[in-house]
């Protein structure tokens, strides 16, 4: 990974006639996704998953961290895309792009809880309404955009009170919301500035 990591890397830099450390770490990333390798190791999500990108780009994200596990000489790092969504975590990773938010259910995260965090995110982040092609972000508008095009995903039964599985939220935030390409991340994994 880190031998293919580099090799892309140089050629963008040759491309773009710039050295290595100018070219952004979103775009270094999604060259590699684009030529199928991993930008997070994931050992649960192999390169045939029908959703490696999107779970790749929201692990990038870090708004679903993965567990590192040892493993024989190494470590192991997993997704748990069945998993439920634990709301704790995911408030507190969400923070740096859209702040604090109010959330209903207290443990899990809810199919419901997803229309208000994608309403955070447009709200923060405008120009995902131009993006959706869409005219508002109320509930009634959102609801109907998930209920299209989650038999589209193949991501289990839409039910607006079932808790949400990593993989569903993964797969939800990656095709609506778009947060890999929200905020530019340094080669230190730092966040630089919200594109707003």
């Amino acid at each position: 990974m880190i031998g293919e990591a580099a090799g892309t890397l140089a050629a963008l830099a040759v491309q773009q006639k710039v050295d290595a450390a100018s070219v952004p770490v979103r775009k270094l990333q999604s060259a590699l996704l684009k030529n199928n390798a991993y930008i997070m190791p994931y050992f649960d999500i192999p390169l045939t998953h029908p959703h490696f990108a999107a779970v790749q780009r929201i692990g990038a994200t870090g708004i679903l961290k993965g567990q590192g596990i040892p493993h024989h000489w190494a470590n192991k790092t997993l997704f748990h895309p069945d998993s439920l969504v634990q709301t704790k975590l995911l408030v507190e990773s969400v923070s740096p792009f859209i702040g604090n938010y109010a959330v209903r259910n207290e443990k899990y995260f809810y199919q419901q809880d997803a229309v208000a965090l994608l309403q955070q995110f447009i709200t923060a982040y405008p120009a995902i309404l131009v993006d959706l092609k869409w005219k508002n972000s109320n509930e009634n508008s959102l609801i109907e955009l998930i209920q299209v095009l989650w038999p589209q995903w193949k991501i289990g039964e839409y039910d607006a009170l079932k808790p949400l599985t990593r993989l569903q939220l993964a797969v939800l935030l990656d095709s609506i919301i778009h947060p890999f390409t929200l905020m530019d991340v340094d080669y230190s994994g730092n966040f630089i500035q919200p594109k707003r």
